[in-house]
């Protein structure tokens, strides 16, 4: 302990030794900037070499009993250190060197040969949806302004939703996931199918609210996903595949430089 009130006391130009164990020695310098700037130091440095100590104990035990089966945990952390640093490694180089962008010909050309795989697995549809309270003002005009086509009723309807709506999707020009809608809606619909091809405008009202759902157009699982639904998740295909082979011309890089270097030699 006057060791350590020691090199608690400014004296850490001459490192101290704190606590030995067995072979095992932990030193001031080690623990010097872990040290924080307010509050007990000494406090904080004895309760740091406690832990060392309950933690080499344990290993020394740990290292004694185990069967040497149980002792390769010592290359599973090799292993994982190394993976660590070269995944923290490739994730700096992507950022600085590789190329993110995606033209709409390589997500065309991708849609093209992929079709069969990118089928639609749900029910899709086009159209809007709007949830307001029972007792919004001017009902009327909303269900008119909501059933109407033109162009100049379109921004008075966002400018309703807006000031009114609890929940609203009025692009009507975008393809959407039926289940989204479906699940908004206060009543189960067991068969999306049926009520997508039976219903266009459809409105319900439960003990607090009105919904009022258009569907403008739909198409049933099973078929063709439209480009416009699967071209985020094509973007997200093509990158991931790009930066494969951009890690793997990486990898063939340092090989070749090895072997040019001299730094490669296989018995």
């Amino acid at each position: 302990m006057s060791i350590f009130f020691t090199a608690c006391s400014g004296l850490e130009e001459e490192d101290k030794l704190l606590v030995s164990l067995y072979d095992k020695e932990l030193y001031y310098s080690e623990i010097r900037n872990s040290i924080p700037e307010n509050g007990d130091s000494a406090e904080f440095v004895q309760s740091y070499m406690d832990s060392w100590i309950k933690k080499k104990l344990l290993v020394t035990q740990a290292e004694m009993n185990l069967t040497d089966a149980l002792k390769n945990v010592e290359d599973r952390i090799d292993d994982y250190r190394s993976s660590l640093l070269i995944y923290a490694y490739q994730q700096e180089l992507i950022s600085q060197n590789f190329d993110t962008m995606v033209s709409k010909v390589e997500i065309q050309n991708f849609y093209d040969k992929n079709k069969k795989e990118l089928g639609l697995k749900e029910n899709i549809f086009k159209g809007r949806f709007v949830k307001t309270k029972i007792n919004a003002p001017k009902l009327d005009l909303l269900r008119k302004l909501f059933r109407s086509k033109k162009e100049e009723d379109k921004e008075d309807l966002i400018e309703y939703c807006r000031q009114f709506s609890s929940d609203y999707h009025l692009d009507d020009s975008k393809w959407i996931y039926f289940s989204k809608f479906a699940e908004k809606l206060p009543m189960e619909i067991k068969n999306s199918s049926y009520f997508l091809s039976s219903n266009k405008y459809f409105s319900y009202t439960s003990d607090s609210s009105y919904y009022f759902l258009f569907i403008k157009e739909y198409q049933i699982n099973g078929g063709e996903s439209p480009l416009s639904l699967v071209q985020e998740k094509i973007r997200k295909i093509i990158i991931n595949k790009n930066k494969l082979l951009f890690l793997k011309d990486l990898e063939d890089e340092l090989y070749q430089k090895a072997i040019a270097n001299n730094k490669i030699k296989i018995y």
